[in-house]
């Protein structure tokens, strides 16, 4: 079983396209933002402060890879809001990391799930912890978004398979 996030992950060293269903039409896109502003490319520029060379460039797609800082201004300036989503559509959370520090004032690295910790009978938090095995981890997201469905059942095609050592299937028909 793949999901989103696996096919969009390119092994390492790899610079390849991201596929045609995951590329955003960024000229497409900021054209139509500014016709329902209803702002031609020169007011468009004048409002962003962009240049209207850059405008022009942008939206016919002769600049295909222009900074997100100008394409955040660009949106800006026609109303709109640029965002970033999860794969399920919805924006991430943003997490408040500014306490997430150690002894030596060091941030933990943002990809760990760090937690307060507290010794018996001291009161609140005197420090922080997280779980660097990344199986763990993932479970442990798994249950706290009541993902987890237990463990799966003997009766599962998959689990005799492995349990036979048979690639697939019900090792009686093999």
């Amino acid at each position: 079983m793949t999901d989103a996030a696996d096919q969009l992950d390119p092994p390492a060293g790899d610079r390849r396209e991201l596929p045609a269903a995951h590329r955003l039409d960024l000229s497409g896109a900021l054209r139509a933002l500014r016709r329902r502003a209803d702002l031609s490319q020169r007011e468009l520029a004048a409002r962003s402060g962009v240049p209207h060379g850059t405008v022009g460039s942008v939206e016919s797609g002769a600049s295909p890879n222009p900074r997100l800082r100008t394409v955040e201004r660009l949106v800006a300036a026609t109303g709109a809001r640029l965002a970033i989503l999860d794969i399920d559509g919805s924006e991430p959370v943003r997490l408040s990391t500014d306490d997430w520090v150690d002894e030596a004032e060091r941030r933990y690295p943002p990809h760990l799930d760090v937690f307060p910790v507290t010794w018996r009978g001291t009161g609140p938090a005197t420090g922080f912890g997280f779980v660097r095995n990344r199986v763990m981890r993932d479970f442990d997201r798994m249950w706290a978004a009541d993902e987890w469905a237990g463990p799966p059942h003997p009766s599962d095609p998959a689990v005799a398979a492995r349990r036979h050592g048979c690639a697939g299937g019900d090792p009686a028909d093999r």
